[in-house]
């Protein structure tokens, strides 16, 4: 009796492909290859993989930003799954992209969004909470610190909270401050989202980059490495900052020297309560970078949110001449992700 060839493995042959096309010098090629791989992907471990191999396309890019969303995606995949080794094989690479980009970053997830009808680092975007979608978005950063309440976040980061409750962005941005004075410790256990106290003043371990962020502007991943690169060719500068087509400057979609930032709250006194954030700025030498492509726009109405579910599904460059083949704007919103927000 005659028996049929098992067929072969579809995921796997594409994988073989992506990997080819990347020796071959082809990261377009690799890249389509691997939304081939993903198409065909029916294991979570497969998934994984996918996204890892995508990392490392982007890393030979020179993109550690969206190495790193890749990376952190597919390391919450493997986590208390796959072999160890295969979590200890994407960590390494997601600590090679922070060293790459070598910078930490803070979000500002205070605030009531009123306009909106609730907390806007909580609304759904994709199925992700918005302050989901900036963490994964940051995710370069030696430390992401959030402050505002703490809750599981995607990556662990860190939360702190503003003394007092409700005082405002600076209030809050001194605190998460207080976490980059103080000195890492990598093997301290904590539970996730558990917030810390604000620890002594010690200069050790810092990044000498910083970027300030809201909780709700999903798509600046795009937008950070661009802010480095204007920053450290700016010898005099203290920060840039994001201005849209209107003109306005995005304090919140900004990237600072770290000094020059802690020497702006510094001083600035004791007394932080209610003050704006654009105080910060009042002495500062800021330099503007153009957002035409709106990587720093915030989502303060319905319309705001509508229009980023909208965007969320866009093309990636390397696909808008590709048809019908639609790639999503982030890891998060690939579809059939087995990967659900921790909060």
């Amino acid at each position: 009796m005659s028996t049929s060839a098992a067929p072969p493995d579809s995921w796997l042959m594409a994988m073989q492909a992506a990997r080819d096309a990347l020796r071959a010098g082809s990261f377009d090629a690799s890249a389509r290859y691997h939304w081939r791989a993903w198409q065909q992907a029916s294991e979570r471990d497969q998934q994984a993989t996918t996204l890892h191999h995508c990392a490392v396309r982007l890393l030979e890019q020179g993109d550690p930003d969206g190495a790193a969303s890749y990376l952190e995606v597919a390391r919450a995949l493997r986590r208390g799954f796959a072999d160890p080794r295969l979590v200890t094989s994407t960590e390494a690479q997601l600590a090679r992209a922070r060293q790459l980009a070598d910078f930490d970053a803070v979000i500002l997830a205070g605030g009531s969004g009123r306009r909106i009808g609730g907390s806007k680092p909580e609304l759904p975007l994709g199925g992700w909470p918005l302050l989901d979608h900036v963490l994964l978005a940051a995710s370069a950063a030696t430390r992401r610190i959030v402050a505002g309440p703490p809750r599981h976040g995607l990556g662990e980061p860190i939360f702190v909270s503003e003394n007092p409750s409700g005082s405002g962005p600076v209030a809050g941005l001194a605190a998460a401050l207080g976490e980059l004075r103080a000195p890492r410790e990598p093997h301290e256990p904590r539970e996730v989202g558990e917030p810390r106290e604000v620890g002594e003043l010690r200069e050790v371990g810092r990044q000498s980059m910083v970027a300030v962020l809201a909780a709700d502007i999903p798509f600046i991943g795009a937008a950070l490495r661009p802010l480095r690169e204007t920053l450290l060719a700016t010898d005099e500068a203290d920060a840039v900052v994001l201005v849209d087509t209107s003109g306005r400057l995005n304090y919140l979609a900004a990237l600072w020297r770290t000094d020059s930032l802690v020497a702006a709250v510094d001083e600035l006194g004791e007394h932080l309560s209610g003050l704006p954030l654009r105080c910060l700025y009042d002495g500062a030498h800021v330099v503007t970078q153009a957002d035409f492509d709106a990587h720093g726009a915030d989502i303060d109405t319905p319309n705001d949110l509508a229009a980023a579910r909208d965007r969320l599904v866009a093309t990636m460059p390397w696909f808008r001449a590709q048809p019908p083949d639609l790639i999503p704007a982030t890891p998060l919103a690939w579809p059939g992700l087995a990967l659900h927000s921790p909060s």
